[in-house]
């Protein structure tokens, strides 16, 4: 919980900071499904645990390039995640899609 905490702090004062332009937001390719992956794989680490899974679905995985800031980005996927953990009804499936 401590890390969910801190990680939550962070992506909340890095957002901050990006909206009081004291941080540029950093734009590079990313590609989305192998990104989302990764942030996922984290994630189910963390979940596993707790009983619950994450399925992925990446549709047309090589053409899902983005510009994004990788951080933020992944910060907030991570919350999405932790969200659907949190307010679950009693499944214990989390489904993730990542397409056009």
């Amino acid at each position: 919980n401590t890390e969910r905490l801190h990680r939550l702090v962070e992506s909340l004062l890095d957002f901050a900071r990006m909206e009081a332009g004291r941080k540029p937001c950093d734009l590079q390719p990313v590609d989305a499904g192998e990104f989302t992956a990764q942030v996922v794989s984290e994630f189910q680490k963390e979940a596993g645990p707790r009983g619950f899974r994450v399925e992925l679905t990446v549709e047309n995985a090589d053409e899902l390039l983005v510009q994004a800031d990788a951080l933020p980005l992944g910060n907030a996927l991570w919350n999405l995640l932790d969200n659907a953990v949190k307010y679950s009804p009693g499944g214990h499936t989390i489904r993730v899609a990542v397409g056009r």
